[in-house]
């Protein structure tokens, strides 16, 4: 079935150093494992709750933070799939290709990407969009979710959109990564312009051409020296210390040509930062 959300393999990113939202999170305890946003859910389980539908996910997280990830997986009666736990932060970037390789990007893992520092309350609408962008990812596209652009913010990665290609999605025209604040008023003004969700649907072998080629290569050689430990994988230190720190935003979206905005109103929000924190709780 083109459309069914259970050939899905989730991808939640659980890392952090506990510095945006300091001294609410520490390095010990990370935002993924703070009670934000209500529900009494932390960011991480409510991010897992989101992909119920869809195969156990793979938790890309910080070495340490490891028995933090299983608790609350636990805690939400979830079972993941793997933990893909990283000796040092890499980027997202390289997140995506060590979960592109464990996944085995021979079988070609249809990959959703989810930051674990969000709030999405349309439930209906999230899956909708997701399966919007399927038949997009499968043709090889890097297939982002575009959010209305609300305020010129600078935090967030701006999409132009371009030709629509089917009632849902449109070519990416232009993407830029948080833009200065002079330009993110232009964006604005425009009105053709999308925040980035920061949420990516993509075909494994997809993400490993579209990145830098030093990232999927250096990210390909952890997993295959990673240590196995019971549901963890251990990236080999050596290996995951030669990647370039590099962002899926900036090492695939602004690099590809081949990529795909769905426009979607999900009742999204960011909680990552003081600032998104602050606007969400003020809106």
């Amino acid at each position: 079935m083109p459309h069914d959300l259970s050939q899905i393999q989730p991808v939640i990113l659980a890392g952090g150093v506990g510095r945006r939202l300091w001294p609410l999170s520490t390095p010990a305890r990370p935002k993924p494992f703070l009670k934000l946003g209500g529900g009494g859910r932390t960011l991480l389980q409510a991010t897992a709750d989101r992909v119920r539908a869809m195969k156990p996910p793979v938790i890309v997280g910080a070495a340490e933070h490891r028995d933090l990830i299983l608790r609350d997986l636990a805690g939400a009666g979830i079972r993941p799939g793997r933990l893909l736990l990283e000796p040092c932060g890499r980027g997202t970037g390289a997140a995506l290709a060590a979960a592109a390789h464990l996944c085995g990007h021979a079988q070609d893992a249809l990959l959703l990407v989810l930051p674990s520092d969000h709030r999405i309350d349309d439930m209906a609408a999230f899956a909708d969009a997701i399966r919007a962008g399927i038949v997009h990812a499968d043709n090889g596209a890097a297939v982002t979710f575009g959010m209305h652009a609300q305020r010129a913010d600078t935090r967030y990665g701006y999409i132009r959109r371009g030709p629509l290609l089917d009632a849902r999605a449109a070519r990416i025209d232009a993407f830029v990564e948080k833009p200065p604040p002079a330009r993110a008023r232009d964006f604005l003004r425009a009105g053709d312009y999308f925040w980035n969700s920061g949420i990516f649907l993509i075909r494994a072998r997809a993400a490993l051409a579209m990145l830098p080629h030093d990232v999927a290569e250096s990210a390909g050689h952890a997993v295959r020296r990673a240590a196995a430990r019971n549901e963890s994988v251990v990236l080999d230190d050596a290996a995951w210390r030669e990647s370039p720190s590099v962002s899926i935003d900036k090492g695939i979206m602004e690099r590809t040509a081949n990529g795909v905005v769905i426009p979607a109103a999900m009742g999204w929000a960011d909680l990552g930062t003081w600032s998104a924190l602050l606007a969400y709780l003020w809106r």
